[in-house]
């Protein structure tokens, strides 16, 4: 079956906007992408009791001339890649989650077709159970937010309880990771 099969719920969509660069609207290209797969699931074996069942959210934003040519391969190629690496670890401790999706995003670029103009920035959120991995490169955010309900007084609220930074040159450290790179 195909992964997109298994995606979608009521509760889950996704938006993108075309982001305006001068010259004809009809001329204006998306290069934004975006996924919601709930479920997102995955074996360690063939016992169907070992298998995983997990939430996948990501939001890519294409950059430059051909940024939609990225953004539209890292949709299609990310969840797979995910997958296998998810199966390849043992151990899912923060630490080495954090390795995980950084080595699944340096993979992503390095495989990527930006030649000869074009990337994309990346923020996804992976929630395995009670547990929430989330990873961002560029200036695309991701925000995990609890909507409360008081039983008594029956008064709503939402609180964003954590929220990534955005990786822009700006940024004293960010601009020098960047330049060391490129030494």
């Amino acid at each position: 079956s195909s992964l997109l099969d298994t995606s979608g719920t009521e509760k889950a969509a996704t938006l993108t906007l075309i982001g305006y660069k001068g010259g004809k609207m009809e001329d204006q290209i998306n290069q934004d992408r975006a996924f919601v797969l709930s479920p997102f699931t995955f074996k360690r074996s063939t016992d169907s009791k070992d298998e995983q069942i997990a939430r996948l959210l990501g939001v890519f934003d294409g950059h430059a001339r051909y940024g939609e040519r990225v953004s539209e391969y890292v949709v299609k190629t990310l969840p797979a890649l995910l997958r296998r690496k998810l199966l390849e670890k043992e151990d899912w401790s923060s630490n080495e989650m954090g390795h995980l999706l950084n080595e699944l995003f340096i993979e992503l670029d390095a495989s990527s077709p930006a030649e000869p103009s074009g990337g994309c920035t990346a923020s996804i959120v992976l929630q395995i159970g009670a547990n929430i991995y989330i990873a961002n490169a560029g200036d695309s955010r991701s925000f995990v937010a609890v909507h409360i309900t008081d039983p008594i007084s029956k008064t709503e609220t939402t609180q964003i309880i954590y929220g990534t930074r955005e990786d822009k040159p700006h940024l004293s450290f960010e601009r020098l990771r960047v330049e060391a790179m490129v030494r």
